[in-house]
């Protein structure tokens, strides 16, 4: 009975205590072409080890017909953040080899490169299953600040079905057509402000802070 209950306990702290690995942390711009090699045979190896105990533990209940893991019941094991956290791992080790050196100079990448992260490395950050309920609350509430603090800013109108990001008028002079917002320069961008934006977004000196605006509007793309 006390080796039942404090098992249970175990299970309760891990729930709600549970945080992603170290290992998605790390910022492999340091690393030299060798350390990323190494790091990614490393890791490698250490999904190997752990996909064949998973297998010897769970055998064929736990696979799929060609052998490989199925990842709709490795999701239900102990298994999972660290075999979930080793995918995510080699994937960015991967992407961090295929971009090197440039791998903390983002403008170096291709289109194709940024989606490929955004899409799949970097993805692991909002793998919810890898948190627990005490870091899923912070991060709630850290989104109901963030959302408040640009509705305050006046990028965001927040309504009850979420929130609607403002943007800067689109209107030509006549207001009969719109422009394609991407292709407007800043200077277009600024002389097209509405009579309230002009009033909140420019500064003493009759500047519009557009770029001010710009870098909310954008974290409120992000959120």
């Amino acid at each position: 009975m006390s080796k039942d209950f404090e098992d249970y306990n175990e299970q309760i702290s891990e729930i709600k205590n549970r945080v992603p690995l170290d290992d998605l942390k790390t910022d492999y711009g340091t690393f030299s072409m060798e350390e990323l090699k190494t790091a990614l045979t490393t890791y490698k190896n250490l999904l190997a080890t752990l996909s064949s105990l998973y297998k010897e533990d769970y055998g064929d209940i736990g696979l799929n017909q060609d052998g490989s893991i199925k990842e709709s019941y490795i999701k239900t094991t102990e298994y999972w953040y660290d075999y979930e956290a080793y995918l995510y791992t080699i994937k960015e080790i991967e992407f961090a080899i295929k971009v090197f050196p440039y791998y903390k100079d983002h403008t170096q990448w291709s289109s194709g490169d940024s989606d490929l992260y955004k899409s799949e490395i970097n993805a692991w950050e909002t793998e919810w299953s890898l948190y627990g309920t005490i870091e899923l609350d912070a991060k709630i509430k850290d989104y109901h600040n963030r959302m408040d603090s640009l509705a305050q800013k006046g990028v965001i109108r927040i309504n009850e079905t979420g929130y609607e990001i403002k943007k800067w008028s689109k209107l030509k002079p006549d207001g009969t057509s719109e422009y394609e917002w991407d292709e407007l320069s800043s200077n277009e961008k600024r002389e097209y402000l509405s009579p309230d934006e002009k009033r909140e977004y420019s500064g003493i000196d009759g500047n519009y802070k557009y770029d001010e605006y710009m870098e909310y509007y954008n974290y409120a793309n992000e959120a």
